[in-house]
């Protein structure tokens, strides 16, 4: 196997254990016994367990920030886009032990990272959803928008690495949010659009 091959295998393999049983769960010995490498072999493409987190946080988070592109490319309007953050959440209900808090104390990098995504790239999503809510005249004009974005991503973040938090919960939030920024206006293209909510949620496949 070439060697850029035996990386991504690594790479993806390593995902594919930490999803399942958690950061903390998985060795070294574990994943190379899995992957039918040498630890020695393992230590040519990563220096440390951290850096192989670091690797895998970052390939995840890069589906997710493509998902969110092809969701906003989908979407009709701003109420739109935040009900197609199903699909999002769909994903992120399968990654829980992934994103496990209490694992990833052991990894500062890693938190690194998805500190910049929830509090960089995915806060500037949502102030723009909201500004443009506000501007078609869906959402309540009187919104602070970065207050909310930031209300908005703390409760997201914390359904999301809670182990007790179902999808349904998570929707359930999101449903809760997107009803308290729309006006009465908004709320009738919520309406209209909840009889598709679940089709087309169900339609993306994690």
């Amino acid at each position: 196997m070439r060697a850029a091959n035996k990386y991504d295998h690594l790479l993806n393999s390593a995902k594919d254990l930490f999803i399942s049983s958690g950061i903390k769960g998985v060795s070294i010995d574990e994943l190379s016994r899995k992957v039918g490498i040498s630890k020695k072999t393992f230590y040519t493409h990563f220096a440390n367990k951290n850096a192989l987190v670091l690797k895998v946080i970052q390939s995840v988070l890069s589906e997710l920030i493509a998902e969110l592109s092809i969701n906003n490319k989908r979407s009709e309007n701003a109420v739109h886009e935040i009900i197609l953050l199903g699909n999002v959440y769909k994903k992120l209900a399968g990654l829980k032990l992934l994103f496990n808090r209490y694992s990833l104390r052991a990894y500062p990098d890693a938190v690194l990272v998805i500190n910049d995504f929830k509090n960089s790239f995915l806060k500037d999503q949502l102030e723009a959803n909201l500004e443009k809510g506000v501007a078609s005249g869906f959402y309540r004009p009187e919104i602070n928008i970065k207050q909310t974005a930031m209300i908005y991503l703390q409760l997201v973040y914390t359904c999301v690495c809670h182990a007790a938090c179902s999808l349904e919960m998570i929707l359930a939030a999101n449903n809760l949010y997107l009803n308290g920024i729309v006006n009465s206006y908004g709320r009738t293209i919520v309406s209209g659009l909840d009889g598709r909510q679940s089709g087309e949620i169900s339609s993306i496949t994690c």
